[in-house]
């Protein structure tokens, strides 16, 4: 096993882009995750124009072709939709993975509701009030109008034909998320409080499929806690990665000072302040 830190892969959820860790990733400060990498997945951030098909397996696929490019172990932390994809991705890669965080879980196999009600989230692509809409409900009340803004302007450019496709994808699931996880390491669960989609419920289904998992709730935030309370979900971040590291005798650095620049992001997949 190395004894170099475990490299940090954040994956984002429909209509984000790597953009969405941006307020963690300045609380943590450029120190702490330089070397991080946030991918934007295809149809989204500054890949909306890649061609489909767009399924969480071609997804799971991306990831594990950037596990293969690292040198070390790996933590995986991924936020709605991402979590079924890193969940895929470790349960491939299982001795390049130390851990996984999961944020506002989608289960893998599924949240099976009826098409009916996924329809208006289906049609959000390319209709950015409705995208606007559609936030607001499942922030924390009463959101926080620049966070609400923020959100919004990551999914401007996602078309509606990607959109119908990926809400369909994440509800419906994989085979492999309707029986127990076949990754065994470290996994934590972190979910918003307020989090009307994500409940408290659908959280602790989704933490009993691994053998070696546990729940934290994030105060007062709805299904976007790493945007509506950074603090909080910078410093759940920082000591899963520390206590990962310390379970394999890796030593990570410590959170920094809040409002640290993002200088250091790999130039292959940048996150850059806008």
């Amino acid at each position: 096993m190395s004894d170099r830190a475990p490299a940090i892969i954040l994956v984002h959820g429909l209509l984000d882009s790597g953009l969405i860790w941006r307020p963690v990733l300045d609380v943590l400060g450029a120190a702490v995750v330089s070397g991080w990498i946030a991918t934007d997945l295809a149809g989204m951030g500054s890949k909306c124009a890649a061609e489909g098909p767009f399924t969480l397996h071609r997804y799971a696929d991306d990831v594990c072709a950037m596990i293969d490019r690292m040198s070390a172990q790996v933590v995986l932390v991924g936020h709605s939709m991402g979590t079924q994809i890193v969940e895929l991705a470790a349960a491939r890669r299982p001795k390049n993975v130390a851990g996984l965080l999961l944020l506002s879980p989608v289960p893998l196999g599924g949240v099976r509701r009826p098409l009916g009600v996924m329809r208006a989230l289906a049609a959000t692509g390319g209709d950015v009030e409705a995208q606007r809409k559609a936030r607001r409900q499942l922030m924390g009340q009463p959101p926080d109008p620049s966070t609400l803004e923020f959100l919004t302007g990551l999914g401007r450019e996602v078309k509606r034909e990607v959109t119908e496709v990926l809400v369909r994808v994440w509800n419906e699931g994989v085979a492999e998320g309707r029986k127990p996880s076949v990754f065994d390491g470290p996994v934590l669960v972190a979910t918003g409080d307020k989090d009307p989609f994500v409940t408290a419920a659908m959280s602790m289904n989704v933490s009993m499929r691994f053998p070696n998992a546990s729940r934290i709730p994030v105060a007062g935030a709805g299904h976007w806690p790493q945007a509506e309370r950074p603090q909080s979900v910078a410093k759940i971040i920082s000591d899963f990665i520390t206590s990962v590291s310390e379970g394999v005798g890796h030593n990570l650095p410590t959170a920094g000072r809040s409002g640290a620049t993002l200088a250091g992001l790999p130039a292959s997949d940048p996150i850059s302040p806008r």
